[in-house]
C-alpha cells in the first residue's frame, strides 16, 4: 500500500495542473469565440446567432430577460468543434491518464458554465429589477 501511494504521490501535480490548465484554456477559448467570433462578422453563423438572439434580448438598456428564454439562439455547438479538435490532439499527445483527466476537466468545466448560466438567470432578474427598483426612487428623490 504504501508502494503505490510513493509511487502515484508524484504524479498528483501534474493530474492537478492538467486539471486546472484544461480549465483555464477552457473558460479563454470560449471567451476568444465570443469577443472575436460572436461580435465581429468574421464569425458567420456564430456572429449571425449571436447578435440576432443574445443581443435582441440582452442590450445596453436591459441586461436580463424578463423571462429564460430555453434553448433559443444556443451556440453552444460552436463551442464543440475546437473541443474535439483540440480533444482529438491530445489523445495522440498525452499518456492515457493525462487524456483521461483532460476529458474529464473538459466536461466539468464545462457543465459548470452551463450550470450556473442557467441558474443565475432568475437571480439576474431579481437583482436587475430590484436595482431598477432601488433607482427609481433614488431618482424620485
Amino acid at each position: 500500500m504504501l508502494q503505490m501511494v510513493s509511487r502515484l504521490l508524484p504524479e498528483v501535480p501534474l493530474v492537478l495542473f492538467t486539471a486546472v490548465a484544461t480549465h483555464l484554456v477552457m473558460s479563454f477559448g470560449q471567451t476568444l469565440m465570443h469577443s472575436k467570433l460572436g461580435h465581429h462578422p468574421m464569425g458567420g453563423r456564430l456572429f449571425l446567432n449571436h447578435i440576432n438572439f443574445h443581443h435582441t434580448y440582452y442590450s445596453k438598456d436591459h441586461l436580463v430577460s424578463r423571462t429564460y428564454l430555453g434553448e433559443e439562439g444556443n451556440n453552444t455547438p460552436f463551442f464543440f468543434v475546437p473541443v474535439f479538435l483540440v480533444g482529438g490532439c491530445a489523445y495522440f499527445l498525452l499518456p492515457l491518464n493525462l487524456f483521461v483527466v483532460l476529458v474529464i476537466a473538459c466536461v466539468a468545466s464545462f457543465y459548470a458554465h452551463v450550470f450556473f448560466d442557467n441558474t443565475s438567470t432568475p437571480r439576474k432578474v431579481a437583482v436587475m429589477r430590484k436595482a431598477r427598483s432601488v433607482f427609481a426612487i433614488e431618482s424620485l428623490n
